[in-house]
């Protein structure tokens, strides 16, 4: 699996990724009672509406989105999306554990974090923008229009973005090769070896039956 940066994206637009093989499951009781529960409690009692507009990752990632030409109060970053959600005492829809996991991790790095079924993807991936009348059908959405998007894109087009991904390569409970994708925006090295760090450690912990394939940060 290969990741290429092309034309078009702010410099500050890195990814963090990391590749793994595991057992899929749809529910992890010690996952939500030990750990997504009480950060998500955490968040409804110390996060207000000002604070989320306020931190720093998420305003660095709203300027990214306005250096592509986005609407910044349109097209929130799903970091902010769920953390707006667990504020108001909304909680998160349960999925499936990696899933799960990955919205836990968006929460804790206050970034968006996207994961993808590998089987479902061609090997050459690129990291680009989308392009006018690109279009694609969004998780739980209709049909999106992602015109400015910063985008990650196969062979076959483009299928995943820090705003909504598309459900060409979604997570399902068959999925056994993923990629977690942590989107950051002008996060220095250092932040970024520590949330693959991060991510290991997580993936590793929460998913018993998880194994690194192998990390990059792009």
């Amino acid at each position: 699996m290969k990741i290429k940066r092309i034309e078009g994206l702010p410099e500050s637009a890195r990814l963090a990724v990391t590749e793994l093989t595991f057992i899929n499951s749809k529910y992890d009781d010690e996952l939500w009672q030990n750990h997504l529960n009480p950060l998500l409690k955490k968040v409804e009692q110390t996060y207000s509406t000002e604070k989320i507009r306020e931190d720093e990752r998420i305003s660095s990632t709203k300027q990214a989105y306005r250096q592509l030409g986005l609407d910044r109060s349109r097209y929130r970053p799903s970091s902010e999306s769920l953390l707006r959600r667990v504020s108001k005492g909304k909680g998160l829809y349960q999925i499936n554990t990696l899933v799960d996991v990955n919205n836990y991790l968006s929460i804790l790095f206050r970034l968006p974090v996207g994961s993808y079924d590998v089987e479902q993807m061609t090997a050459s991936i690129h990291y680009g923008v989308g392009q006018s009348g690109e279009s694609y059908e969004a998780i739980g959405k209709k049909r999106m229009d992602i015109n400015h998007f910063p985008v990650l894109i196969d062979e076959r087009g483009p299928f995943g973005s820090p705003i909504s991904d598309s459900t060409k390569a979604m997570i399902s409970l068959d999925t056994t090769h993923a990629l977690l994708v942590v989107y950051s925006f002008d996060q220095p090295e250092e932040e970024l070896v520590e949330i693959q760090q991060q991510s290991r450690k997580v993936l590793q912990e929460l998913i018993p039956t998880a194994k690194i394939i192998k990390q990059m940060i792009i």
